[in-house]
C-alpha cells in the first residue's frame, strides 16, 4: 500500500512540488489527498 501512496503522490502535479520541498512535506500531503491509503497503510 504503501508504493501505492508514492504513485499517488507523483500523479499529482500539486502534490509533486511538496517532493522537492521534503519528505516530512509529502506525508502530509498525502494525508490530505489520500487519507484513506496512508491510515490503511500505517494501520497494516
Amino acid at each position: 500500500m504503501i508504493p501505492y501512496a508514492k504513485f499517488n503522490i507523483y500523479d499529482e502535479p500539486h502534490t509533486a512540488k511538496a517532493v522537492f520541498s521534503g519528505k516530512v512535506s509529502t506525508m502530509i500531503i498525502t494525508l490530505k489527498f489520500c487519507d484513506d491509503c496512508t491510515i490503511n497503510s500505517q494501520t497494516k
